[in-house]
């Protein structure tokens, strides 16, 4: 959709201006025309990750995981322009909130992030924390499940070097 695509390439801009919550304005209408899109869902998970707004960005960043995808580090970078330190920044700033304060939406959104990384065993960790806190949580438990099979198979082929 040609209105949708638009509405996308101009909250880029302005997250690569650094106006996030003109971004996420942006992709809100996104979302409202294509509630299914990952993309979508991802990048406004990003606008408000951004912004601190953290537990609204973990739902989004849930959403995605239901919706079968999530970005990787190539499509995070070109979201920031290659700005590492401005992730870091964000980032550093979400691992201050969790520590200060452990929450189920903090922890998720953490193992997100570090799943993005490829930091997978910072991912296990804090999806290990949400089930902690919230033991039934299914969609935590199945993608512990996937993360723990992605290390058994990169410690099978560390050995067998």
């Amino acid at each position: 959709m040609a209105a949708a695509r638009a509405l996308v390439a101009k909250a880029k801009t302005l997250f690569q201006q650094k106006k996030y919550e003109e971004a996420r304005g942006e992709l809100d209408k996104v979302v409202v025309l294509m509630p299914e899109d990952t993309n979508a869902v991802q990048f406004r998970s990003l606008a408000l990750f951004a912004e601190g707004l953290f537990e609204q960005a973990a739902s989004d960043a849930y959403d995605s995981f239901k919706l079968g995808n999530s970005w990787n580090w190539d499509a995070l970078m070109d979201v920031y322009a290659d700005d590492r330190d401005t992730y870091q920044q964000h980032l550093r700033a979400l691992e201050a909130t969790v520590k200060a304060e452990s929450t189920v939406p903090g922890h998720f959104l953490l193992a997100y992030h570090y799943l993005v990384l490829n930091h997978l065993e910072h991912g296990e960790k804090h999806l290990q924390n949400v089930l902690e806190l919230r033991p039934e949580e299914e969609l935590s438990q199945q993608l512990l499940a996937v993360v723990q099979d992605l290390q058994k198979q990169d410690d099978g082929q560390t050995a067998s070097r």
